[in-house]
């Protein structure tokens, strides 16, 4: 897997079928897979999501792959909608200690929270992966 990340820096690379790169980096990710409607579910079915939650700080982040983020999130293009994202974490240190693929993801919310100073401005960035694509997660 090819490596986005300079030595040392965690991040994510998204990247579209026409092959725009989005690169974040200095991210908190959480990657979550969740039974829907888990209220009602008493077996394992198929009602399963699998969710990425992205945050980091707006003044640590290159302005030009957040405007990527934005126009992301607002397309219905067919060839933009779902996208490869590569999530990898080095943990501190300059070797990759986790990383995961996930083929087909879509925005399911962007925000972006911006404060007076800018020390606090922060976006959050929810993915989802396309429901008929799950067995082509992988971790590594």
């Amino acid at each position: 897997m090819a490596s986005e990340m300079k030595n040392g820096q965690s991040g994510i690379t998204i990247t579209s079928v026409k092959g725009e790169k989005i690169v974040l980096t200095s991210t908190n990710t959480k990657i979550k897979f969740d039974t829907l409607d888990d209220e009602k579910v008493l077996n394992k079915s198929k009602s399963v999501s699998a969710t990425v939650i992205i945050t980091g700080k707006i003044k640590d982040t290159d302005t030009s792959e957040l405007k990527k983020v934005f126009n992301w999130s607002k397309s219905f293009k067919s060839d933009e909608v779902y996208r490869k994202l590569v999530i990898e974490d080095t943990a501190g240190t300059d070797e990759i200690g986790r990383s995961y693929e996930f083929s087909e993801m879509f925005v399911l919310n962007y925000e972006e929270y911006l404060d007076n100073d800018d020390v606090n401005s922060k976006y959050t960035l929810i993915l989802r992966q396309k429901e008929c694509h799950f067995d082509d997660i992988k971790t590594y």
